[in-house]
């Protein structure tokens, strides 16, 4: 169901002026903000198709039920997802969306993954009166449950908690207590393979497990090219993992797994980190954390953001370019997100590190674009109304790797769109000329 709406050196810091072209995406037929808000859940990697979470976006959707939506950036058409075989809207509100780390959308917008304990979206199967979670095929109209076992029929006996899939849309990685999924009988991560024959043994397996071959409980994950990042409390997944939780990187077909969250130096005893977010090739990943991976890198164990490629080494920390290198993160902005390249890092921040953003927000969005050789970065200002910061916050950016920036804000300033104080999504389209400033006080390895 489609609608169309018309609508690392040390530089000097540097500000370039540029057009700004952002517009708000919640909007109901009738071209006002809809009621109640909206939540941006991801944005295909190639910047086309944002996915968001909201009521009657379409006129069409009558069900005043939460539903998921795709919005063409390009076209501005709007296509509802949750929905029953015959194209109508569910009847049940879809699970609200809580892992803005995770990818939901192919890299080209074909698959979109949802939530729900809705039973009218594959009424031929059982979902037990679970939630369950789907993947809407838009190329060919159809929705299949993805939380099966691998005979594909036989759908999860408890509730799914977190949900991600690969770009291609293929490797589906869920959490469950569920225990009538796979031969051993008990709850945890597994990874359903969508493209798998039936008869391969693949379909639906368990994921993660510790160096003799154990599954152990990992949480917070992404996954690209078959390796999932992930946390995970337990001192058995490498020889060298200290007590308490850490960020992983494991291959799911060998069960090897690295210690992304080595300390260098002192061992910090209180190890808190934001969910890993992975690019399409899984050896990309950003994350926030506490722990030091360089050595004493700002003096304290504070939250800082980094980037971390597993198979060429290099380890990246952002901060600010002055003498001290403060952190741009802290513990009310954790969560980052990264495009499909892995060459755009999304986050918030506290800090008025922008001339435009002169509000005291406690987080609004900014993104870091690398150059191909990860050797210098830039940053930009996106959680604005056409250079207008928000009264309130913006945050969660999403990225597309043309730049296209999908974002939301709670902003009640008369220059922005009246939100009524509600969440509301929004995009900035990605200028000729990035407004830039040149960031070179950041740590790199090698």
């Amino acid at each position: 169901m489609v609608f169309a709406r018309t609508l690392c050196l040390l530089l000097a810091v540097f500000v370039a002026s540029t057009a700004a072209a952002t517009r708000i995406l919640s909007l109901n037929p009738n071209g006002f903000p809809v009621g109640f808000g909206a939540q941006v859940v991801d944005v295909s990697g190639n910047g086309r198709y944002a996915v968001l979470q909201s009521r009657q976006l379409i006129p069409e959707d009558q069900s005043n039920q939460v539903q998921v939506y795709v919005y063409d950036l390009v076209t501005d058409e709007i296509e509802l997802i949750s929905v029953q075989p015959d194209g109508t809207a569910s009847s049940d509100s879809v699970v609200q969306y809580d892992s803005p780390h995770s990818r939901v959308i192919s890299s080209d917008g074909r698959y979109v993954l949802f939530r729900t304990s809705a039973s009218d979206i594959t009424p031929g199967i059982n979902t037990n009166g679970q939630q369950q979670i789907y993947r809407r095929d838009r190329e060919l109209g159809i929705t299949e449950i993805m939380s099966v076992a691998g005979d594909r029929t036989t759908a999860a006996n408890q509730g799914i908690f977190e949900y991600t899939m690969d770009c291609s849309g293929q490797q589906i990685l869920f959490r469950t207590p569920a225990n009538n999924l796979t031969p051993e009988m008990q709850g945890g991560a597994f990874l359903h393979q969508a493209d798998a024959p039936p008869d391969s043994g693949v379909v639906t397996r368990k994921a993660c497990s510790d160096d003799d071959g154990g599954f152990v409980g990992c949480r917070d994950f992404s996954i690209g090219n078959g390796l999932i990042a992930f946390r995970a409390n337990s001192s058995d997944l490498t020889p060298v993992d200290p007590p308490g939780w850490d960020i992983f990187v494991a291959n799911v077909i060998d069960g090897n797994n690295i210690l992304v969250t080595e300390d260098v130096g002192t061992i910090a005893t209180s190890r808190q980190h934001g969910a890993p977010t992975s690019a399409c090739s899984g050896h990309r990943i950003a994350f926030t954390t506490n722990v030091n991976l360089f050595f004493n890198p700002d003096g304290t164990f504070e939250r800082d953001l980094y980037v971390v490629d597993t198979v060429s080494g290099q380890k990246l920390r952002f901060g600010l370019g002055d003498p001290s290198g403060a952190s741009l993160v802290d513990s009310n902005n954790m969560d980052v997100t990264i495009s499909d390249s892995g060459q755009l890092i999304g986050f918030q921040t506290a800090l008025n590190i922008d001339p435009r953003d002169t509000n005291s927000a406690v987080r609004d969005a900014h993104f870091i674009e690398f150059n191909r050789s990860l050797s210098t970065y830039t940053l930009h200002y996106v959680g604005h109304w056409n250079d207008v910061p928000s009264d309130r916050s913006s945050f969660a950016p999403h990225l597309g790797d043309n730049g296209m920036a999908v974002f939301m804000s709670d902003s009640t300033d008369p220059q922005w769109p009246q939100t009524n104080g509600w969440r509301h999504a929004f995009a900035n389209l990605p200028p000729d000329e990035f407004s830039v400033i040149f960031q070179g006080n950041f740590q790199s390895v090698p």
